[in-house]
């Protein structure tokens, strides 16, 4: 799993990778995606108060892209992922997923 954190140019770089994937299969998921699918009592994502529900987003979107990866699929990740929630991701590599991280800066 590749994960592309915040800079400009994150959603084509992230594109070029998935479709250049040196593996047969390969997803191009967006975090913001997971975001939206929030409804009903979703607060801005920005706001300190969010921090549980940012959790919740992400280890869903984590569990949708493991299951990715189980299928045999290059997962590559577009998102913001800052250091105030690599936890999750941590727990990847402790799950024996192969994660790389790539920074893009203007």
């Amino acid at each position: 799993m590749y994960r592309l954190s915040q800079g400009t140019g994150k959603t084509t770089i992230a594109s070029i990778v998935a479709k250049e994937s040196n593996m047969d299969k390969s997803v191009h998921m967006h975090t913001d995606d997971f975001f939206h699918y929030l409804s009903k009592g979703a607060i801005p994502p920005h706001l300190p108060e969010s921090n549980e529900q940012n959790l919740v987003v992400i280890e869903a979107f984590l569990e949708a892209a493991k299951r990715y990866a189980r299928g045999g699929y290059d997962v590559i990740v577009d998102g913001i992922v800052g250091p105030w929630f690599l936890e999750p991701w941590r727990a990847l590599v402790r799950e024996d997923y192969e994660v790389h991280y790539i920074v893009l800066r203007a």
